[in-house]
């Protein structure tokens, strides 16, 4: 034989500020309403544009593209800065696949 207990005022108390926890919105950053700077071929090294940074004090720098980078999978930065990229070259390639 199963009983059922009635819910517990604690229980609906934590029910409810879960529920009002979850509709919580974190405030979204200011983006500038300027249109992104678009560069010359030889700036942009073949993207089409430099990407637009929107964040005050930051700098963007291109300083790996293809076919040095070709399949990334992961991307890292350590405590010195330096830019760790993983790459995965054993997926099914294609006949005209640029990797090694």
């Amino acid at each position: 034989v199963i009983s059922h207990k009635p819910i517990g005022t604690q229980y609906l108390i934590l029910l409810f500020w879960g529920f009002a926890a979850s509709c919580y919105q974190t405030p979204t950053p200011e983006v500038s309403a300027q249109p992104p700077v678009v560069a010359s071929a030889d700036q942009s090294h073949g993207l089409g544009r430099i990407p637009e940074v929107l964040i005050d004090g930051s700098e963007l720098t291109l300083i790996a593209r293809e076919p040095d980078i070709v399949t990334p999978t992961g991307i890292a930065v350590d405590e010195m800065d330096r830019i760790w990229v993983i790459e995965n070259h054993t997926h099914l390639r294609q006949d005209n696949y640029p990797g090694p």
